[in-house]
């Protein structure tokens, strides 16, 4: 659960966004800018976290003032093997070592419900870890190292499916669904599409992130809706809104079906007047967006 070290909503100095040109960065990055807050985005153009000489570039980059939210990750839709693994371990590794010698007001760590595996139906921020991917374990991994900078307070975002305009992940879902549907007229279904998912609009999880900020929280908060639909559902909302007859057709499946539901209720104490996109205004306003792109 998190705690709010702010008293009351408070702009900060300056956010460093370190995997700001990612797509949920973007998300992010836009909505501070949108808040009027000074924000520094940061890629792997201007910090290579994988090498050494990224903690001495981003220990003079940084601030006693700032806040840092940490979003960088080479993700599984681009590669799952060990030396991706290991990557994304020096990725934090690296910042800890900066984050050492050059102490910051705050710390956002963008983590993953991959923590929790695929075998837990229900999942509160009460629920033992157990993740069953290479994936799950990096980002747990990356948790218990942060976990050592225990004069920074950390807020730590276990977030579910994320899905919007200008996502280029092709995970199994929205994201996949609509470029299928654009490319080919067609959605995939594995089986009859029957496992129940929750999925989170990116901006929608851009203003978590912002509130997060303002009220400085430390602590474990799960990112997610509290609202999980089927696959074949997904499937539905997007082709109704596409022009054009759109194919859903079954698949065989190679994997038993699972479902996942998230408790929300910790996140809505965190922040009462939050008001999330369900899927389908998800959907819509991913639509307006590519039109509008």
């Amino acid at each position: 659960m998190l705690n709010h070290l702010n008293c009351a909503s408070e702009k900060p100095n300056r956010v460093v966004v370190v995997g700001g040109t990612g797509f949920l960065g973007k998300c992010v990055v836009k909505k501070l800018i949108e808040e009027n807050v000074k924000v520094m985005s940061l890629g792997s153009k201007e910090v290579d976290l994988v090498s050494q000489s990224s903690v001495d570039l981003l220990r003079k980059m940084l601030k006693t003032s700032d806040t840092v939210m940490f979003l960088s990750a080479i993700t599984p839709d681009k590669s799952r093997d060990i030396t991706a693994f290991l990557k994304n371990i020096f990725m934090v590794k690296h910042l800890c070592e900066a984050l050492k010698n050059a102490e910051v007001a705050h710390l956002i760590y963008f983590s993953s419900d991959a923590v929790y595996g695929q075998t837990q139906s229900l999942i509160s921020e009460d629920t033992p870890v157990a993740p069953q991917d290479l994936y799950g374990v990096m980002h747990l991994s990356r948790e218990l190292m942060l976990s050592e900078l225990t004069n920074i307070p950390t807020a730590i975002l276990r977030i579910t499916a994320v899905y919007g305009a200008g996502d280029t992940h092709t995970s199994y879902g929205p994201n996949r669904f609509l470029k299928s549907s654009l490319v080919n007229k067609r959605i995939d279904l594995f089986g009859c599409g029957e496992e129940l998912r929750d999925h989170i609009y990116g901006d929608d999880v851009a203003v978590i992130a912002k509130l997060c900020v303002y009220m400085r929280s430390c602590g474990l908060i799960n990112v997610a809706t509290g609202e999980s639909v089927s696959f074949k559902r997904v499937a539905e909302l997007v082709a109704g809104k596409l022009n054009g007859p759109i194919n859903i057709q079954q698949t065989p499946r190679s994997n038993p079906i699972t479902h996942k539901h998230f408790d929300t209720t910790n996140l809505l104490k965190a922040f009462p007047c939050l008001c999330l996109n369900d899927l389908e205004n998800g959907l819509r306003l991913t639509q307006i967006h590519k039109q509008e792109n």
